[in-house]
């Protein structure tokens, strides 16, 4: 199904086929997200169904699903990524031992976390970012920016 064949029915229809019993308003705001290729910001207390109702339109539409959980104290590096130290500094001691130059700066030592898996990956995707509420003040409008 492509964007263009995409109606309120077929999306709510394509929900519940994926365990998911939407009401008016969200049929309605999952369309316009899709129309206009735009993120959608769910608030709501615990057990609404805010999780399973991006799992469910992953599923529906065979999008890659990627979390991002937050709590206090998470950093940028466990959302977004870090260097692999102790593999860079393994080949720095090979390269050493070997007498060659080594690049350790490259994507084989990256450690990529979930945001950056999102964007970066080809296929169309959904990017869970749950408790975004816990995480530090800096944290929270680096998600919310990015």
């Amino acid at each position: 199904m492509t964007d263009h064949d995409l109606s309120m029915e077929s999306l709510e229809n394509k929900l519940i086929k994926n365990h998911y019993i939407p009401d008016k308003s969200t049929v309605t705001t999952m369309y316009l997200a899709f129309k206009l290729k735009k993120p959608v910001l769910v608030e709501g207390p615990p057990g609404v169904g805010k999780t399973e109702l991006s799992k469910a339109v992953s599923r529906a539409f065979d999008m890659d699903f990627f979390r991002v959980q937050c709590y206090e104290g998470i950093t940028f590096e466990q959302i977004v990524g870090e260097w692999n130290y102790q593999k860079q500094l393994l080949h720095l001691e090979m390269s050493r031992i070997k007498e060659v130059d080594q690049d350790i700066f490259n994507e084989e030592f990256f450690i990529k976390r979930p945001l950056l898996q999102g964007f970066m990956n080809k296929n169309p995707s959904v990017i869970l970012i749950d408790e975004i509420d816990k995480a530090d003040e800096e944290v929270e409008s680096f998600l919310l920016q990015a």
